[in-house]
């Protein structure tokens, strides 16, 4: 589903620049990634409860995790809690609201998906803590494929601007 939605995007001309995790992107979506990885997001639980959700985690108690088809660190996690219940998501923002409104007790979300869209939706009642198992996922810029005098553009662009300013931008924005 979320290939064919970018597939539909890129075609109607609404995907002009997408940032998002190392995703299977297939040929028919007309999207190609930056060549530099922009950054790199880690994985973190968030949850109303973040204190019970530690303290309580046992065996025997069974959980709802709402967690983002597609998204490895939380399909991993997913997998990790036996008994728990899954609900699945076609993307970071319902699942949130999933455990914003309670019908959810975590998510496992990109630390800067999380941060931005907690800010942006006023869902200021959720906290995240990072996930030591998981690995950071890279964060890049997908680009229309016919967009190769842009993708020049941007990637020559980027390799002018030094390590420090790179680090302040992702740092402010990211």
């Amino acid at each position: 589903r979320g290939a064919r939605l970018l597939a539909q995007m890129a075609n109607a001309g609404e995907a002009q620049l997408l940032v998002a995790y190392g995703l299977e992107v297939p040929p028919e979506a007309g999207l190609r990634p930056f060549a530099r990885v922009l950054a790199y997001d880690y994985p973190v639980l968030v949850s109303r409860r973040l204190r019970e959700d530690y303290l309580e985690l046992s065996p025997g108690r069974a959980r709802r995790y709402a967690l983002v088809s597609g998204y490895a660190p939380g399909e991993r996690y997913g997998a990790r809690q036996s008994g728990s219940q899954l609900l699945a998501s076609e993307n970071f923002e319902p699942a949130l609201v999933e455990v914003a409104l309670g019908n959810a007790d975590a998510s496992v979300q990109g630390l800067a998906v999380a941060d931005y869209l907690i800010r942006q939706r006023g869902l200021g009642d959720l906290q995240f803590s990072g996930l030591a198992s998981e690995p950071a996922q890279p964060l890049r810029w997908w680009l229309p494929a016919s967009a190769t005098v842009l993708a020049g553009l941007l990637e020559r662009a980027w390799d002018e601007i030094p390590e420090p300013r790179h680090r302040r931008l992702r740092e402010n924005w990211l």
